[in-house]
């Protein structure tokens, strides 16, 4: 009965996060740089809707994602959005990567 209980809870917190938006808009419409958020907890169950976001750019536009009040980012989702900036040198966007440390200067995760 416990190992029921504690796999459905499971499902549906792991059910909660994957729905929850990666980002959130700020940016007044028709802004000249459009601006968005992380929320407080991004984990790895968010980088499918993250990588279909990015590819979904438009060449030529511009972007900023903030990361300042983030208190938790997987280390894959930070090399996601790092990765992201030569997709963007390549396609002209002028891409702004805010409040993320740089996620290849830690030790532990050193390529």
């Amino acid at each position: 009965g416990i190992a029921v209980g504690l796999g459905v809870g499971a499902f549906f917190i792991l059910r909660a996060h994957a729905n929850a938006p990666a980002l959130r808009l700020v940016s007044m419409e028709g802004a000249v740089l459009t601006r968005y958020v992380l929320p407080d907890q991004v984990t790895f169950l968010a980088k499918a809707h993250l990588a279909q976001f990015l590819q979904r750019v438009p060449p030529g536009s511009r972007l900023e994602i903030d990361g300042r009040h983030a208190q938790h980012v997987d280390y894959e989702i930070a090399e996601l959005l790092q990765d992201f900036r030569t997709t963007a040198a390549a396609q002209g966007i002028d891409y702004r990567l805010v409040g993320l440390p740089d996620v290849r200067s830690t030790p532990a995760h050193s390529h």
